[in-house]
Formats: C-alpha cells, sequence, structure tokens
C-alpha cells in the first residue's frame, strides 16, 4: 500500500508539472525568453549574517528569475527542469538577459550594496558577459557570481579557466545547488571559491549533537577560505540549526522577512 500511495503521489506531481521539456521544443523556449519582459518575474533575496543581538546583516543580495512564475506563463503544460541539462542550456539565456537587466543600473541600492547572480561556467565564457563586465568592472568585488555544483564538475578545466578570469577580475565565486550528499564534494579551499550554499534540509536537524553533525561542523570549519551558506531557510528553527552546526551566513522567506522588518 506505501508503495502504491507513492507511485500514485508521484504520477500526480507529474501531471501537475506537466510533460518533460523535449529537444525539439528547447528553440521555441528560447525564443519565447529572448522576447519576455523579465523584471516581473525576478526576484530578489538577501543573504544575511546573524550579529550578536539577533539582527541580520545583509552580505548581499541574490538577483534570480523565479523558474516557477516564469513556466506558468511561457510554458504551463512544460516540466521545464525536468531534463537537467536542456534546462541548463536554457538558463544560458537566463544568465545574458539577467545581465543586460542588471546592466541598465535601474536599483542603485542592489548596486551600492552588493549582489549576486547565477550563471553557468559557458555564460563567463561568452561575449556577453565581457560586455557586463566592462560596466561592473570598477565595482566587481561586491559581485558575487553563483555555479551549480554540476555545472562545475561538467567540465572541471573550463571551470577552472573562468574561475581564474573572475576572480583576477575582482568576483567571487559561490558553489550553488548543494545538499548534504553533495556538500563533502564543494570543498570551497581546494575549488578555490568564496562561498558554498547548502540547502536547508529537516535532516539538518537531526544532525545536531551526533557524530555527524560534529564531521559537517569540522567540515564547515576547515574550509576557512570559503564560507557556507544555508539557503531556503524558512523558521526560525532552520537557522538555530545551522547556527549550532558552526554556519553563519543564511538565506529563505524567514530570512529575508526578518531583514525586511516584519
Amino acid at each position: 500500500m506505501p508503495e502504491l500511495i507513492a507511485e500514485r503521489e508521484l504520477q500526480r506531481s507529474n501531471h501537475e508539472r506537466g510533460t518533460p521539456l523535449m529537444p525539439l521544443e528547447l528553440g521555441k523556449a528560447e525564443e519565447a525568453l529572448a522576447r519576455v519582459d523579465l523584471s516581473s518575474f525576478t526576484r530578489r533575496q538577501p543573504v544575511c549574517a546573524f550579529v550578536e543581538d539577533g539582527k541580520p546583516e545583509v552580505v548581499f543580495t541574490e538577483v534570480f528569475v523565479s523558474i516557477g512564475d516564469l513556466r506558468e506563463t511561457l510554458m504551463p503544460r512544460t516540466d521545464i527542469t525536468a531534463n537537467p541539462w536542456l534546462f541548463s542550456h536554457l538558463t544560458q539565456t537566463l544568465d545574458k538577459r539577467v545581465m543586460a537587466q542588471i546592466a541598465r543600473r535601474e536599483d542603485r541600492t542592489l548596486l551600492r550594496d552588493g549582489f549576486s547572480i547565477n550563471v553557468n561556467v559557458s555564460t563567463i565564457l561568452s561575449e556577453e558577459f565581457l560586455a557586463f563586465d566592462d560596466d561592473f568592472a570598477p565595482s566587481s568585488q561586491d559581485v558575487v557570481l553563483e555555479i551549480r555544483i554540476e555545472d562545475i564538475f561538467a567540465d572541471p578545466a573550463s571551470f577552472a579557466f573562468a574561475r581564474d578570469f573572475v576572480m583576477e577580475r575582482g568576483y567571487r565565486i559561490c558553489i550553488d545547488g548543494l545538499n548534504l550528499s553533495t556538500f563533502p564534494y564543494a570543498d570551497t579551499n581546494r575549488l578555490g571559491v568564496a562561498y558554498a550554499k547548502l540547502a536547508w534540509s529537516q535532516d539538518m536537524a537531526a544532525y545536531v549533537g551526533t557524530t555527524q553533525g560534529q564531521e559537517l561542523k569540522q567540515m564547515i570549519r576547515d574550509r576557512k577560505k570559503g564560507r557556507t551558506i544555508l539557503a531556503r531557510c524558512d523558521s526560525d528553527a532552520s537557522v538555530k540549526v545551522g547556527q549550532q552546526l558552526g554556519i553563519t551566513l543564511f538565506q529563505g522567506r524567514y530570512v529575508d522577512s526578518v531583514a525586511r522588518g516584519r
């Protein structure tokens, strides 16, 4: 019975997400992305450090496109994230659109306080990024480039070349898309990056006070060259668990609400 229930839930979930994006539909999706106004789908969420009085201090603000909202508008019957490699190709178009949007310098607060954007390694090696760099080179020390872990290990040589180029220009890199299984492989010391973003999960609460928790805490402590960010924090409990595990930077809806004073 549990297996039947799980199978039915999976089928229902797949139906809600729609049919998987296929290679033949990729071109249409890219054409649609090139025409749509992304401003209504763009979101901002701060990465914060909690100081002694419990108030969050914004370190930088992530600028990203809400994939769920974009999908509902452009391709409501298609699951554009089903195939990770096709989705990765699609995000390259999104990367360039977001860079162009930021380059218009409409949000002065964002530019003054520092921000992060999601990029692919191939995006960093593109002409569009060079144009973006021309606009932001004077203040590039305040720009963080978030790259997903699978993109890094798909072509380590290209990542190393891209990393050296952007770091020389003053950017910082954050490894994105990490969970408890992949976090041990994202050694910020060896990869030479500034941040690693670990997604919160309920399983982390069970780590506190255990051998696994001590090992995770030691791993975070040893990676002195790169700070760990606990993302998707939707409650006060997630922040407290993260602090017990030695994490100092947090991001998520709860962190955003506290930072806004709500």
